[in-house]
């Protein structure tokens, strides 16, 4: 019953964005961890055969 009550509290509580966000490009190291597992996943298909 408590969860009940507090659990609205809670997921309200965050405040907003501001409207001046400036955005960030994704691609910082996810190239790397992409080809990091392609490079991974061809040795173990190398191994296994």
């Amino acid at each position: 019953m408590l969860l009940v009550l507090v659990f609205p509290a809670l997921s309200h509580a965050q405040p907003g964005f501001d409207d001046e966000v400036n955005d960030v490009p994704v691609d910082g190291g996810l190239s790397l961890l992409v080809a990091a597992g392609v490079g991974y996943g061809a040795k173990k298909l190398r191994k296994k055969n």
